[in-house]
């Protein structure tokens, strides 16, 4: 399974390299890349909010919350606040279900996809600067539907990583 998964990212990230390239031999354009908001690159103090869920009749509040926290506290980027007022950033996670097709074009389904989703607020004004999300594979009953969110809610971390990390080397080349 490893070994497939591994063969998927190489193809397609071939893929997308010659994608890239049919794309400049072509001559279209690629489109620079936008400025991140400043407030990720300076933010040192989160609050972390949980928005609802419930997803194919499993109710992972407090898991996807807690494991959250937990990821953001080992990482430890930032200070985690008890309160909104005192936060750079809002990290508001969700669970949630979306329906929609599932099958082959045969035999076409509706299904229900478990997703989980993080959102950085700015707490100042509300608005929503990024948003992650994550498939929740549920497959094989309530227990490894939790192991699923839990590997949701670290990839989330994971991607959060990665744009902060962008976020800085863009705030450190503009000194």
């Amino acid at each position: 399974m490893i070994k497939h998964r591994i063969f998927a990212c190489l193809f397609s990230a071939l893929a997308a390299c010659s994608f890239v390239s049919d794309l400049s031999a072509q001559g279209l354009k690629v489109a620079p890349r936008a400025p991140l908001p400043a407030q990720i690159a300076s933010a040192k103090r989160v609050f972390i909010s949980y928005a609802g869920g419930i997803v194919c009749d499993i109710n992972p509040d407090d898991r996807v919350y807690d494991w959250l926290y937990a990821e953001l506290k080992g990482w430890g980027r930032y200070q985690i606040v008890a309160q909104p007022m005192g936060a750079d950033l809002i990290l508001e996670i969700s669970a949630m279900s979306v329906v929609g097709p599932v099958g082959t074009l045969e035999s076409p389904t509706v299904g229900n996809y478990p997703r989980v989703r993080l959102l950085v607020i700015d707490p100042q004004t509300h608005v929503v600067l990024w948003g992650f999300n994550q498939h929740a594979d549920l497959h094989g009953g309530a227990f490894s539907a939790y192991i699923a969110f839990d590997e949701a809610v670290g990839k989330l971390v994971n991607d959060l990583k990665a744009l902060d990390a962008r976020a800085r080397r863009k705030d450190a080349s503009d000194d």
